[in-house]
């Protein structure tokens, strides 16, 4: 059974569970933001063939 006491340390623990999932959510969020940013950037400059552009040498960005 929980008592009084261990309610509010559970209730504290997921206040802060959620904060951090709300954190990693926002962090997620804008690095989808920007890596969207750097491709459209990536394929203005390309300049020909916008379809598929090597990004290294193992890495293909594919746009339909």
């Amino acid at each position: 059974m929980v008592v009084p006491d261990q309610r509010v340390v559970l209730a504290h623990a997921v206040r802060e569970l959620e904060n951090t999932i709300r954190i990693y959510a926002n962090q997620i969020q804008v690095l989808t933001l920007r890596n969207a940013e750097l491709e459209d950037k990536l394929h203005r400059r390309a300049g020909h063939d916008v379809s598929t552009i090597r990004v290294g040498p193992a890495h293909v960005v594919s746009r339909p």
